[in-house]
């Protein structure tokens, strides 16, 4: 016979032993949440700062084809085109390109983001931004290739049909750029935002009065991009020319940098780098800015059925950390 003690026992175990096998569904589910939730806020952020940046990507694409070759002629010509910003009939030929920006910008940053949450804790940020790269990059091409296209304004008369070929060789040039740019811009980001953060601690918020805000996520941001932007533009300028070109060439990515390299130097690697470093600094600035927002405010919806928790801890690539369950709470 059963004492009372143990059935009570019994009793109580088979609650427990559900919440158990339950636990392991729960933590799946919220993981599920969490890629999503990356793929939205990182998709969101860029295509929103496109629209802010797309005019620089375009003067930035038409230094690339053109004739200047040097550093200074690309300064130079930085300063003329900047000028046609303030010439308000030439506003709307500047957004030329616009929508397939927005679409290349929103599948691509929707996979870096949501692939570098997921394999960062496994392989490290620099691994983890490379794969989120190349992924993304490989994904986005095709939006990338009209982008190129509308904003250098190739006659639809010139513009051949891409053959297959064709587009495995533009897939491998963006591969390169955005693997190049991910790889550094991620762990930068992280690392510095870290440091920014710190700095900020250990003055009592002055003068760092940034803390906790998206000036923060912003400078940090600033600086990842700068120094994505000297590792990736020798990668840009192949794939721009790639991009561009009229013909079914379909010669590679690599044939196409030792040609630039061996009849126009470095500089013409370094081409309309001045461009792309005045695009990229507001672009990464925003973009990260509108992210770490995003998922502040998205946060709490996505996981309002589990632990609460009050922001991201603002570094890109970190699991939420959050506060302790209602019913833990009012046994403690």
């Amino acid at each position: 016979m059963v004492s009372a003690v143990e059935a009570g026992g019994s009793a109580a175990a088979t609650p427990w032993h559900g919440m158990a096998s339950a636990a392991p569904a729960r933590a799946e589910a919220r993981v599920q949440r969490e890629v999503v939730l990356e793929a939205i806020c990182g998709g969101l952020a860029a295509s929103t700062a496109c629209f802010f940046t797309n005019p620089i990507d375009a003067m930035k694409t038409r230094l690339q084809t053109g004739a200047a070759s040097s550093l200074t002629g690309s300064l130079t010509a930085v300063s003329g085109s900047a000028a046609i910003l303030a010439r308000p009939q030439d506003l709307w030929s500047l957004q030329r390109g616009l929508l397939p920006a927005v679409g290349y910008n929103f599948t691509l940053n929707s996979l870096r983001f949501s692939v570098f949450h997921v394999t960062e804790p496994v392989l490290g940020q620099g691994l983890g931004g490379l794969i989120g790269g190349v992924v993304a990059a490989a994904v986005a091409s095709p939006f990338a290739v009209l982008r190129v296209r509308s904003q250098a304004d190739v006659p639809p008369s010139r513009s051949t049909p891409l053959a297959s070929a064709q587009l495995s060789t533009h897939a491998m040039a963006q591969v390169l750029r955005v693997g190049s740019a991910s790889t550094v811009q991620f762990a930068a980001y992280r690392t510095i935002r870290g440091l920014f953060s710190t700095a900020a601690g250990e003055s009592g918020g002055s003068p760092w009065s940034l803390q906790g805000t998206a000036g923060l996520d912003a400078a940090a941001a600033a600086v990842s991009s700068a120094l994505a932007t000297v590792a990736f533009n020798p990668f840009d300028v192949v794939a721009t020319r790639l991009y561009a070109q009229t013909s079914r060439s379909t010669s590679g990515p690599i044939a196409c940098f030792w040609s630039i390299l061996s009849n126009e130097g470095t500089a013409g690697l370094y081409r309309g780098f001045f461009a792309n470093l005045l695009r990229n600094l507001p672009h990464g600035m925003l973009t990260f800015a509108f992210y770490e927002q995003l998922k502040r405010s998205l946060h709490c919806t996505a996981f309002a059925d589990g632990p609460g928790t009050g922001g991201t801890g603002a570094v890109v690539g970190v699991r939420v950390h959050t506060t302790m369950p209602v019913h833990l709470k009012q046994l403690s």
